[in-house]
Parts: structure tokens; sequence; C-alpha cells
């Protein structure tokens, strides 16, 4: 089995190097090769693609970006192929090659783009959520976070016309998002997470008897507050500033970084109240097995596990994490 290693700060699965071409390999094509085509040193190739020269990350990157499914020879590392999927790596656009020049204002309500990249991203969402319980999962912990994550997306699109400036936030989806994704990925793949995100996978051990209704919703509550604290303390801030970032390279005229917070802040609030109630609802109904056996749902005791769950997501502690996270990210920006 080839050598991995996840990098500390891994990109997404979706980064395209600046001024590249996509390239789709084949069979018989190799780094030396493709250097060969784009004039360039290997490892500066692969250095290009991946930012990094470390050939166990590579490793990972081949396997998670460009999708390589056979090894070498000694299986060592991984090779290119046609069956690789999307099998894509980048050469560097040839400098004789004019960039296109397109100016585009910044949008403010309409941004197809914006919202076609947001829903894909909802459904790269509910297929993690579909999928991070293998067929031999004890528990059930990690499902729920990444559920709520899917609730969360798919209100934010709904809800998106009660924003001012709704195309940032959707361009923020994505990239917050994949953050996320990348300890999803490595969670399924029995890969080491990164380290903030640790916490809350560790607790995919921890087994709660669903017929045990409190001490369950205690340990979903726990599972929970472990992901939201590691999303928003260790990925927000550097997401938002790498949105800004982008959306600014992207369209002209963006205004600055403080006139989105609104958006981000008292606009989008009732979004998390929702999705907390829709949690809640479906915690009761499906996690502990009520409707399922046709049991009726005691009022009092779906009334304890909606508090259990809210002490879980404490609206007002995660807006304090993220109103931190914002001034990270503003200062970051020079703002």
């Amino acid at each position: 089995m080839p050598i991995e290693r996840i990098p500390n700060a891994p990109l997404p699965a979706s980064y395209t190097p600046p001024d590249s071409i996509a390239y789709r390999v084949g069979d018989g094509d190799t780094w030396s090769s493709l250097a060969a085509k784009a004039r360039l040193d290997i490892w500066k190739l692969i250095e290009f693609n991946f930012r990094t020269r470390d050939p166990a990350e590579v490793n990972w990157y081949l396997r998670r970006n460009v999708g390589c499914n056979k090894p070498t020879a000694d299986g060592k590392n991984w090779s290119f192929s046609r069956s690789a999927s999307p099998g894509i790596v980048y050469l560097p656009r040839p400098a004789t090659t004019p960039l296109p020049v397109v100016v585009r204002e910044a949008p403010v309500k309409v941004c197809d783009a914006e919202l076609d990249a947001a829903r894909k991203t909802l459904e790269k969402s509910r297929e993690t959520a579909n999928t991070i319980l293998g067929p031999k999962a004890t528990s059930d912990m990690p499902y729920w976070f990444a559920r709520l994550y899917q609730y969360i997306t798919q209100a934010e699109i709904d809800d998106k016309d009660k924003l001012s400036y709704p195309c940032f936030l959707l361009h923020f989806i994505p990239v917050f998002y994949d953050t996320y994704l990348v300890a999803a990925d490595a969670f399924k793949a029995k890969a080491a997470v990164p380290a903030h995100w640790q916490d809350h996978f560790n607790m995919a051990g921890l087994i709660v008897d669903p017929s045990t209704p409190i001490p369950y919703a205690n340990a979903v509550a726990r599972s929970l507050a472990t992901g939201v604290a590691a999303h928003i303390k260790g990925d927000m801030a550097p997401s938002l500033e790498k949105a800004y970032r982008s959306f600014s390279q992207k369209y002209s005229g963006v205004p600055s970084f403080d006139t989105f917070k609104p958006d981000f802040f008292e606009k989008n609030r009732p979004v998390f109240d929702k999705v907390r109630s829709t949690l809640v609802n479906e915690l009761v109904n499906r996690g502990m097995g009520f409707a399922m056996y046709g049991k009726r749902i005691d009022p009092d005791f779906a009334a304890k596990a909606g508090e259990i769950i809210g002490f879980g997501l404490n609206i007002d502690e995660i807006y304090k994490w993220r109103e931190e996270a914002w001034k990270t990210a503003k200062k970051n920006l020079g703002q």
C-alpha cells in the first residue's frame, strides 16, 4: 500500500493552482513525462500541484485529489492511469499564452456561479452524512455533526434572500465546508485527522445505547459540541480570510470585510435556531428509535432532549467563537 501522510494544512480537494491548465492523466503518464511537457523540474511540478515535496503527502494528494488507484511496481507510491478519477493534475500555463482579463463587478443578490457551488457543497454534505458511518460502525456519534452540517448548509441556501450580501456567504460555504471534509475523509479512510478534530472523532469509539435516552442525548450533545468547537475555533478564521481573498480576486469592487459581518451574525442567527430544532426532532424520532418502533414520544422527554442538545449547541457560546474568528480573519486581512 502506498505510503501516505495527511498534510498539516491540507489543500481542498478542489484546489486548482493559479495560472494552470488541467491535464487528464492516462496510462503511461509519469511525473517525469509531464515535467518534460511543462519544461519544468519534476519536483517543481509536484509542488505546483500540491504545495509540498514530501513524498508521503504527495501520495495522499494523489489518492484524495487526483483519484489514483494503481500503485507503482514497488507498492510505495501511486501511479497515473486512465482509471484515476477525476484523474486531473495541472500544468503551468505557458507564459506565451495571454491570460484572459475578466473584470466583473462583485455581485450582491444574484450570483449563479456562487449559488451553484454552494448547492454542490450541499450535495457533498448530504453524501458525507450518509456515508460517514461504515457498515461495521459501533457508534453513530460522528453522524450527528455531519447531518447538522447538511441542515445548516441547506438552511443558509434557503434563507439567502434574507441577507444583504448573499453572494459572499454562498462563496464562503464551499471554502468552509472543505476544511471539515478533509477531517471527515481522513476519518473514513482511517487516516490521521487534523489535530484540532481529534477530540470530535475520538468520540466515534463511544458506545451509548439509544434505548437509554438521556445518556444517549448527553453523548450526542458532547459529540456536537466538539465538532462545532473544532470547526469554528480551528477552521473559521482561515476560511473567512481565504474566502474574502478569493472573492476579491474573482470580482472587482468588493466592499470591506466588515460589510459582510451582519449577514454572518444578526441576519444569519435564525438559521442556527431553526437547525437546532430540526436536529432535536431527528434525534428523538430517528436516533432513539421511537418512530421506528411506533412508540409515542413523551413531550416531557422531547423537551428534556431539546435542553440537552441546546446545551451542546449553545448559540451564545458559538457566536462568541465566531466573533473571535471574525476578528482574527479581519486582522490577517489587514483591515
